[in-house]
């Protein structure tokens, strides 16, 4: 294929929303001084996820001027709404963002080039750096790797690996040929789900697709910036993430453990979280005590749920 043939003539944006109406404001904003290539048309399809608040008038406001549709997508979960998506859209590539993001002015612009430099590749990961509401506190600093998958940031300093199992993109910025999104569509059996933490939807996706030997790579110019609120810099926060990690693995038939072992573990990771706190020890030792912690916790509830419901 030469460039000409895998230029998109039309990108989608895609995002899913439910009830962060202001975040949604604030992305939206941004996208109005996006520069647009010559020659390429583009439309932003938002899914609302069943929201109950100002969502629906922050939809119908932008698209008086935006090349914007509202989609209502009453099931509620993540890969529901993104499923609803791909349904609306008409572009030959498309975009994947969040609802709390803010991009740069070129971000589209670079996935056109990557998309049409490279025929050969199918989806590209950009690059997500964190906007935080407040200074991060020292154990974010200090845990940066951990924090980096948390708030779904991907800001390589360096070397750029290659696109594997270990070195993902992030659905806050990812560009897919849309013909290829269509054969891999999102299991409604992961991503969050209301107030939910259960993740794994767009990660689902990508490892069929690097299984099936479809290739990505990263477009690291391809950048937006991911708003982190302050009540997320919190380690309620970062147990209730690690939670819902735990019920993945549920989902995924990957916690095989007893329930006895499980309580014990989890015990355990608890008073060594306690006793290293307690010593003033520095938080690269007590994080990874509350981590595991809180991952087994997930595994407990999942499986009580399971077994409550057979």
């Amino acid at each position: 294929m030469n460039g000409s043939s895998t230029r998109p003539k039309l990108v989608s944006i895609a995002i899913c929303t439910w009830n962060r109406a202001a975040l949604l404001e604030r992305t939206l904003v941004s996208l109005e001084s996006l520069e647009i290539p010559d020659g390429v048309d583009w439309e932003v399809v938002v899914v609302d996820n069943a929201s109950t608040d100002s969502t629906g008038d922050v939809i119908e406001r932008f698209a008086k001027h935006l090349p914007l549709r509202g989609v209502r997508e009453l099931r509620q979960g993540h890969s529901y709404a993104r499923n609803a998506a791909v349904a609306a859209i008409g572009g030959d590539l498309l975009v994947w963002t969040d609802d709390d993001v803010t991009v740069e002015r070129d971000w589209i612009a670079q996935y056109v080039q990557a998309a049409t430099t490279q025929p050969d590749v199918s989806f590209w990961g950009g690059t997500v750096v964190p906007d935080f509401q407040t200074p991060p506190p020292r154990w974010v600093l200090e845990n940066w790797e951990v924090s980096s998958r948390i708030y779904a940031l991907r800001d390589w300093q360096g070397r750029v690996p290659a696109v594997d199992l270990k070195h993902l993109p992030f659905g806050a910025n990812f560009a897919i040929r849309s013909d290829m999104q269509r054969r891999y569509g999102f299991d409604p059996e992961f991503g969050r789900k209301g107030t939910g933490m259960r993740g794994f939807d767009e990660v689902d996706v990508f490892r069929r697709m690097l299984d099936a030997g479809v290739q990505g790579r990263w477009w690291i110019a391809a950048k937006l910036h991911h708003f982190i609120p302050t009540s997320r810099l919190t380690l309620d926060y970062l147990q209730r993430y690690y939670v819902g990690q735990g019920e993945t693995l549920v989902v995924r038939g990957e916690s095989h453990e007893s329930l006895d072992v499980l309580r014990r573990r989890e015990r355990s990771q608890r008073f060594w979280y306690r006793v290293h706190r307690a010593l003033g020890r520095s938080s690269r030792h007590w994080l990874p005590n509350l981590i595991e912690a809180s991952r087994v916790e997930g595994q407990l509830a999942a499986r009580r749920r399971n077994a409550a419901a057979s």
